[in-house]
């Protein structure tokens, strides 16, 4: 499957694909389940959380957290009831969720992740009509739009910031980069040498001695 591979389906047709990708899979939902990574997830309607996954109001004050998530994936999948469903046309919405311009920015980052191999749209149960289709085309034009400026910055490149992280977990110092375009971060991590796309705040609680939930995956981009 290339990385550019771009699918349209129903709930059904979506489900099957997610199993191809396990762990390594990151899905854009309003519902959550265990040991699986979701973005947008909304607490009223779920009856647990997940330590490994960002719900709505986490999304809400700051989308940068969902971007390093969405830069490791190798499959990422959007539900429409992501969104909200004045804004999706989707009956499996909820009056809460993701507006359209949220949407839009997570799916630009989907677009940048170096990892991705697909990127699936499920519009639900319904049919696909006018309205879910509009929607659809708007998040495509973006994932493309993220998707041609993968390689706007390099890791190594000179101008990029560096960090380097003594720490009580490792004999060496942990390599932090931000890049000087994008202000994206990476982490060189220690064991394998790969980059891992991360976050400012696993830079930041590094700093101090402390280590995320979400540090050491194991992911990489070449």
């Amino acid at each position: 499957m290339e990385r550019e591979s771009i699918f349209i389906g129903d709930q059904q047709y979506c489900k099957s694909f997610e199993n191809l990708f396990n762990k390594k899979a990151c899905i854009i939902s309003n519902r959550a389940e265990e040991n699986k990574t979701f973005i947008g997830y909304q607490r009223h309607l779920n009856t647990h959380n997940n330590p490994h996954s960002i719900g709505l109001g986490e999304i809400k004050s700051d989308l940068s957290k969902a971007e390093a998530l969405l830069r490791r994936a190798e499959g990422i999948f959007f539900n429409l009831d992501s969104i909200r469903r004045q804004e999706s046309f989707v009956s499996e919405s909820s009056v809460t969720g993701l507006n359209l311009h949220e949407a839009c920015s997570l799916i630009r980052s989907a677009g940048m992740a170096m990892n991705n191999k697909l990127m699936l749209f499920n519009y639900g149960s319904e049919q696909l009509n006018k309205d879910r289709s509009e929607v659809i085309s708007l998040l495509i034009w973006y994932y493309l739009e993220g998707l041609i400026s993968q390689n706007i910055e390099k890791i190594e490149h000179n101008n990029n910031k560096l960090y380097m992280v003594s720490n009580p977990y490792f004999d060496k110092p942990v390599k932090f980069i931000q890049g000087n375009i994008t202000g994206r971060w990476w982490y060189q991590h220690p064991e394998t040498l790969y980059y891992v796309p991360c976050t400012e705040d696993d830079y930041l609680e590094m700093s101090k001695g402390r280590i995320t939930n979400d540090f050491l995956l194991d992911v990489h981009v070449d």
